[in-house]
């Protein structure tokens, strides 16, 4: 049955996110191009305004886009599951964590590969922009390619595959959960229960928030205290960034248990469907 609702849930979904995930790819490949043509900047120009106003409104618009996707899986989860529609929804024989279950694995599927493509993408850009945003020298290039080069000692084939994509998925289930944790409890108020969706999002993200700050911050401190102290600051800091991670990636995990038993406590105990 679990199959059959994220099969459901991914035909229900489809369209919007895939509008947003093609806008995005377009935009990016305009840019791009736009980017790719464009004069390099002089070195009697300090800054080129026309390129750094439209690279700025490229930012602007692939985290509106982002903004956008959360804000359509934030109400489908509320008019799909606190609504009239969740009469419905809630008469199917299922339980309530295989709703939430099936909502979640197709938003984090949609959360994760618009991320994915936001990094590639912003990052790609950013590099390509650059030079026609401000004058670089000879100088300059050759320190921002050593730069960049230095990272493959942190950014390696199997640190990404085993590391930084779980982190991503994780944090993309953590963000959903944050946000339908959020929806659940609102539904607990009598009244204004958007609005009390909304107030509880704000609270719950300062609170979990602060958690994960809290367990991640020893060893972050660690990363300044070792920059400052080491003889090889690359790769020790290579070997900090990731511990770093990993720790996230835990915490996220953690966190995740209490936003996950809200939304289930609320669909079992204190259903009161408008």
């Amino acid at each position: 049955m679990l199959t059959k609702l994220i099969s459901h849930e991914w035909k229900d979904t489809f369209k919007v996110p895939a509008l947003l995930l093609t806008i995005t790819v377009l935009l990016s490949a305009a840019s791009l191009v736009y980017f790719s043509v464009a004069d390099q900047a002089t070195a009697d120009i300090d800054l080129n305004v026309r390129n750094f106003v439209l690279y700025i409104a490229y930012i602007l618009i692939l985290s509106g886009l982002s903004m956008i996707l959360t804000i359509y899986f934030a109400i489908r989860f509320y008019k799909n599951l606190y609504t009239d529609e969740g009469y419905l929804m809630h008469t199917l024989p299922v339980k309530p964590w295989m709703l939430i279950v099936s909502k979640l694995t197709i938003g984090t599927i949609w959360f994760y590969l618009i991320d994915l493509l936001l990094v590639g993408a912003i990052t790609l850009i950013t590099l390509i922009a650059l030079p026609t945003m401000a004058y670089f020298s000879p100088e300059d290039l050759l320190e921002l390619r050593t730069m960049f080069q230095s990272y493959h000692t942190i950014f390696t084939v199997p640190s990404i595959l085993f590391l930084a994509i779980p982190v991503m998925i994780i944090g993309s289930v953590f963000s959903l959960l944050t946000i339908y944790a959020s929806i659940s409890l609102g539904q607990l108020f009598s009244s204004h229960k958007v609005l009390a969706s909304i107030l509880c999002y704000l609270g719950l993200s300062t609170i979990l928030s602060t958690a994960m700050m809290l367990l991640t911050a020893p060893t972050t401190a660690g990363v300044f205290i070792i920059q400052s102290t080491s003889a090889n600051p690359m790769a020790d800091f290579a070997s900090i960034y990731w511990s770093i991670m990993l720790i996230s990636l835990f915490a996220n995990l953690v966190l995740c248990v209490p936003a996950f038993w809200i939304c289930n406590y609320v669909m079992k105990r204190c259903l009161n469907l408008d």
